[in-house]
């Protein structure tokens, strides 16, 4: 019982604020942008999971036998897969995004910026994460071995060769990481490097322009990096230990918590990162945003529009 306490205190705050994030991205057609429509994915998503966790997860404790069969049971943990592969896919995308907005903006909103484009990406992202969960249902039937959902830990686990996972989850997440982090370094040194060519009223300004160009950074950061953290304790730190409570907190808790995490750290960012303005004069702009919230005012074209008049 308290396992589903847990999670149910982990997954409905969490469920909450991402259903807020897609009421958002979804009602403002200031956010009707490809940034806006790949985070409102990435929201969906996000629910998707915890509410698996919250109707599926958390009653099987409760009643402490599996809800339905067992091959409904391995479905259902593999149809759970599937959303967060694609936010995989879909992180990748928006560091692509914020690399070409940052070093070409103005090419970035001819070609990048069109909303196709983005359709075609979201598209590939949710096909991809069909295509693991059907290799995951079809391909464990050649080797003898399952996903199953272990009630002793109320966790899925599977008793596959390690290929499985390193082909399909730990590969592409890690791939992912180190493109997103990589990316956002060269943005950050990028804004930076725009930032100290400009001119400000008081170096009040200066300091609280690079504080808000180090925050969008560790956005992106951040929301990778809990990813990261869960496909290591998956893959890596649930072999610490046989301990039923180990399992239950390396791949039900850890699966958990990054989506609820990824919601509110969409939800903390996002306010800030729409009045992100450079300088006295943009300080309280709220359609200045980095995420290009309206596309014909992103901060990188402000930045350089603004070192360009300067000159």
């Amino acid at each position: 019982m308290i396992r589903a306490i847990i999670v149910l205190l982990i997954g409905f705050p969490g469920l909450l604020v991402n259903l807020y994030n897609i009421y958002l991205f979804s009602t403002k057609n200031t956010l009707r942008t490809p940034y806006g429509y790949l985070t409102l994915s990435r929201c969906i998503a996000n629910s998707y999971v915890l509410l698996t966790f919250i109707c599926y997860v958390a009653p099987t404790e409760i009643v402490n036998h599996v809800v339905g069969s067992p091959s409904i049971a391995s479905l259902v943990g593999n149809l759970t897969g599937a959303p967060c592969i694609s936010i995989i896919a879909v992180q990748t995308f928006l560091a692509v995004h914020r690399l070409l907005a940052a070093f070409r903006p103005i090419d970035y909103q001819k070609s990048f910026g069109c909303t196709k484009l983005t359709m075609v990406q979201l598209c590939f992202s949710w096909i991809w994460g069909a295509g693991v969960v059907t290799f995951w249902e079809v391909a464990p039937r050649q080797y003898n071995c399952s996903y199953e959902f272990d009630v002793a830990s109320i966790s899925w686990f599977d008793n596959c060769p390690p290929f499985f996972l390193t082909i399909t989850i730990t590969i592409p997440v890690y791939t992912s990481a180190g493109l997103v982090i990589v990316i956002n370094v060269l943005i950050l040194c990028k804004l930076l490097a725009i930032n100290s060519r400009l001119e400000f009223a008081t170096k009040t300004d200066r300091i609280r322009s690079e504080r808000r160009i180090k925050r969008m950074v560790i956005q992106g950061i951040s929301q990778d990096s809990s990813f990261l953290i869960e496909t290591f304790m998956l893959n890596y730190a649930i072999h610490l230990s046989e301990s039923k409570t180990w399992m239950f907190v390396c791949c039900t808790i850890a699966w958990e918590i990054t989506h609820a995490i990824d919601g509110a750290i969409i939800f903390l960012f996002n306010a800030e990162l729409q009045r992100c303005g450079l300088g006295s004069e943009y300080s309280n702009d709220r359609t200045v945003a980095f995420e290009s919230t309206r596309r014909q005012s992103t901060m990188f074209t402000i930045l350089k529009n603004k070192l360009v008049n300067q000159h």
